[in-house]
């Protein structure tokens, strides 16, 4: 084929009969919504290297990066304090050999007697307890260079290293930290291990048919406490460093999606006005397949050695993680876990793992997010978010428990972590009760300080004093004060706000802000404790309060209502929900409703009354029973709306940048306008999109973005709708054409968003990301599939047919909408549905098909035909 040398050739299409095929693939790849969009779109920019030489690369990094930073970072490492050890933890007496890198040899190296073995087998003569073979590269010492080739010479001596162990009855167990990506490069030896533990639990049926046996575990990243902590983090040496953000890791041309993730966090830094450090791990490699583009040359530093990058991230309090795996539950990038042990602030890419186990770790997934987080997000929530990493992997997530999981699964009980709490309280009243019960850390007892000679103090590791009368103590209270023991070998932890936070400390000012080691306390008396001469650390005054300094209602006038349904969701309602709308510029001029639907889980109540103890100006109302569906919920918030303008947000899901000012901006400047809309980011189980519906708009209304013919336009685009939490719209439309959502039913924002823009007469579409729609959420109701999901859209489709023949839009519906929700919603979902359920759900579907029978006649028979196969 003959290129004019004028043109330029779009890299991954082959000119072929495949070549549509191609274009389609290039469009997904680049993420764009047209062809036109595909050709207008610089592509290159992630899949090219730099024009400079090496040379002229090296010279401008000389010239314009931050060569010295090394060097300052070495000199202020000299001030970083490191843990004494842990007054809960202590080292586990059983001798455990490994084959693995250095990070996770310094993970586990304090927790056993842990043997690294070589290539040489130093000391395999050890009586080992069991042997852990991770997936490496070249292990510590490089002496496993090529294990990792399936005919290596040390490949084969490792086959013969796993039999020796076996011969002499020691548990060889096989550990994968690089599934899914490299599942295939290490399964063989998978197969020679007498277990298998995978950092994806996705992929545990695959190893189970690969191995020909069920002994295959999860096992995800973990912290070692005496390394990842921490205490020394607010030296006053490293408080100009504590704005700035850092980003210790590696950019791969082969992997565009991830260096455009990175990217947008890097210029969002920047916009932000905050300083960015990129700590480059291949600077030295001089290949140009591993160079950060030229354009952030001014960011960039060496790489630095594994002890001292730990160290930097106690000088440095926001750093920047990007997950290469994103679709996994349990498998994303270990620094999630350490970072957050250091207290760190993490601005993360998405990945599933993340937002379901650490919902307080803020996410970016558009280009306004990470700017709107640095800028907009309150001392108070970043000394609550570091907190809250903090007491999360201490308590949960260290390889102590780790270990402790992987020798109960060889049959073997450990017990790592006792730690009993007697709570003495002042005086005892329903409010104090409410305070106990209301802990996250539910290994305690409380009792009347009058009560305290009367009981046995044998059972308790620590006591604290509760001072109800003046303080009040919020849900993770004690939970941060017994993680202070678990990487700090201290007589007592306390919260005093005049002192530096997170470091030791000799004495305590306030004993009802102090838990006390009951060895150094035999009594559990304050007498006893004044005579003697303690060590102590010193922790940030989070989750506790003045009571004089509880907030009250404010009269503040509100302009938007923002009505959010509950259930059984509270760390994501606390961390992604209201966090996210705190963050907009307009949140006093924000009128917040809360309807629970019948919540039962014990945490999210207690949440739910945390987050209205916090924030008096909550509008509250509960269902005492759930409905099954946000609708109820949704059309409770409505009712309750006080303010002419009124939009939606549930709970998992966040407001983007500073949409929701956006929004607010457009409306309240043209009367005429009845709804403004925006667009939306989703994140699902395998890719991300963005739902731009200002392109919609343009494509299907005559290249303008304001629609004064609702229904023709509805007519025009096929009836496409876009995400309620996307809009804000007048209250008025809503009350005086009776919309509601359907009751009991799923899935029904789409006809609801609909109805709105039916009834409306002037809608205006804005080319702004209104908010982050996170499809993957464990336990969400539109992703548990059972015969009741079946039940709901039928309650759905009943309303939806009525809604379509009344208002004339059968034929759009069936033209463009039918086909895809039954082919790509509702029969994926059956085949889902548990077997003894299926002929149930199938009936349901069934009913669904019926119900467009008479308008589809047999076009879909064959379609009709696996319905019924279902049913058999």
């Amino acid at each position: 084929m003959t290129v004019n040398n004028n043109e330029s050739v779009l890299p991954h299409v082959s000119i072929s009969d495949n070549y549509l095929l191609g274009l389609y693939q290039l469009a997904k790849f680049h993420d764009v919504d047209t062809y036109g969009d595909l050709f207008n779109k610089d592509v290159s920019t992630s899949t090219q290297y730099h024009d400079l030489s090496l040379e002229e690369y090296y010279k401008l990094f000389n010239e314009q990066g931050k060569p010295e930073l090394i060097d300052k970072v070495e000199e202020l490492s000299d001030f970083v304090t490191e843990s004494n050890g842990s007054r809960v933890f202590k080292k586990i007496d059983l001798n455990v050999g490994i084959i693995c890198d250095e990070f996770l040899y310094e993970a586990y190296k304090d927790v056993v007697n842990l043997h690294y073995i070589n290539y040489d087998k130093d000391n395999i003569d050890i009586d080992f307890d069991f042997v852990i073979v991770a997936t490496t590269w070249k292990g510590i010492d490089g002496s496993w260079q090529n294990v990792s080739k399936d005919k290596s010479e040390e490949r084969h001596h490792l086959y013969e290293l796993i039999q020796e162990l076996q011969d002499r009855n020691i548990p060889a167990l096989f550990y994968s930290k690089e599934d899914p990506v490299n599942y295939d490069q290490f399964i063989e030896i998978a197969k020679k291990c007498d277990y298998v533990f995978t950092s994806a639990e996705e992929i545990i049926p695959r190893y189970v048919e690969a191995v020909g046996h069920d002994r295959v575990y999860k096992l995800e990243f973990g912290i070692n406490p005496h390394k990842h902590n921490p205490i020394g983090i607010n030296a006053s040496e490293f408080k100009e460093y504590k704005d700035d953000v850092i980003f210790a890791g590696s950019w791969m041309v082969k992997y565009p999606i991830r260096n455009q993730e990175s990217a947008m966090a890097f210029d969002g830094v920047i916009k932000s006005g905050k300083d960015l450090t990129i700590i480059d791990r291949n600077l030295k490699l001089e290949n140009k397949r591993y160079h950060f583009p030229p354009k952030y040359m001014k960011y960039l530093s060496y790489p630095l050695p594994h002890d001292l990058l730990m160290k930097t991230h106690k000088i440095y309090r926001n750093a920047i993680n990007v997950n290469s795996v994103k679709y996994s539950n349990t498998m994303f990038a270990n620094r999630v876990y350490e970072l957050q042990a250091f207290g760190n602030i993490l601005l993360s890419n998405f990945s599933v793992g993340v937002n379901s186990k650490f919902p307080h770790v803020f996410i970016y997934n558009y280009k306004t997010d990470v700017p709107q987080f640095l800028t907009h997000t309150s001392d108070r929530a970043i000394r609550e978010i570091s907190s809250a990493g903090i007491r999360q992997t201490m308590n949960y997530e260290t390889t102590y428990h780790r270990i402790q999981y992987m020798y109960g699964i060889l049959g073997h009980e450990l017990n790592v972590d006792k730690a009993k709490v007697l709570v003495v309280l002042k005086s005892e009243d329903k409010q104090a009760d409410r305070m106990v019960k209301a802990q996250s850390y539910k290994n305690i007892d409380f009792i009347n300080k009058d009560e305290l000679n009367d009981i046995g103090l044998s059972p308790y590791r620590f006591v604290t004093y509760f001072d109800n009368e003046k303080y009040y103590y919020e849900e993770n209270y004690i939970e941060e004060m017994v993680s202070g023991f678990k990487y700090a070998d201290v007589d007592f932890v306390t919260k005093d706000k005049t002192k530096e936070k997170y470091n030791y400390t000799d004495n305590f000012s306030d004993i009802a802000l102090t838990m006390f080691d009951l060895n150094i306390l035999p009594d559990a008396k304050i007498e006893t404790v004044k005579e003697k001469v303690l060590s102590g650390l010193n922790i940030d005054d989070t989750e506790v309060v003045l009571h004089d300094d509880l907030p009250s209602k404010s009269s503040r006038q509100h302009k938007l209502s923002v009505v959010v349904p509950i259930h059984n969701n509270g760390r994501y309602l606390e961390n992604k929900c209201l966090r996210s709308l705190k963050r907009q510029s307009v949140y006093d001029d924000m009128e917040i409703i809360f309807v629970n639907d019948g919540s039962t889980d014990e945490e999210t109540v207690n949440i739910v009354n945390r987050l209205i103890r916090r924030n008096p100006d909550i509008v509250y109302y509960e269902f005492e029973n759930a409905s099954g569906s946000a609708s109820t919920p949704r059309n409770k918030g409505v009712e309750l709306a006080s303010t002419e303008l009124l939009t939606f947000l549930d709970p998992d899901n966040e407001a983007t940048g500073d949409g929701f000012s956006r929004l607010l901006e457009e409306i309240e400047a043209d009367d005429s306008l009845d709804m403004v809309v925006g667009n939306m980011v989703k994140e699902d189980q395998n890719e991300k999109s963005i739902f731009n519906y200002y392109k919609t708009v343009q494509h299907y209304n005559y290249k303008s973005n304001l629609i004064d013919d609702t229904k023709g336009f509805l007519k025009r685009s096929f009836l496409k709708a876009q995400s309620i939490q996307a809009m804000i719209v007048r209250k008025n439309i809503i009350d005086d054409n009776n919309i509601k959502m359907v009751e009991g039913a799923i899935g029904q924002d789409t006809i609801y968003y609909q109805e709105l823009l039916l009834h409306s007469n002037k809608v205006k579409a804005i080319d702004e990301v209104i908010h982050m729609y996170y499809g993957a959420v464990v336990d969400s109701v539109t992703n548990t599939v059972g015969l009741s999901f079946f039940e709901k859209y039928l309650k759905l489709e009943k309303y939806r047919i009525n809604f379509l023949t009344e208002n004339d839009l059968i034929n759009e519906y069936l033209e463009d909408r039918f086909e895809y929700y039954l082919m790509n919603w509702y029969l994926p979902r059956l085949e889902r549905v548990e077997q003894s359920n299926q002929r149930e759900a199938a009936d349901k579907l069934l009913e669904i098909f019926n119900l467009y029978k008479e308008y589809i006649g047999d076009n879909y028979a064959l379609v009709e035909e696996r319905i019924l196969e279902y049913r058999k």
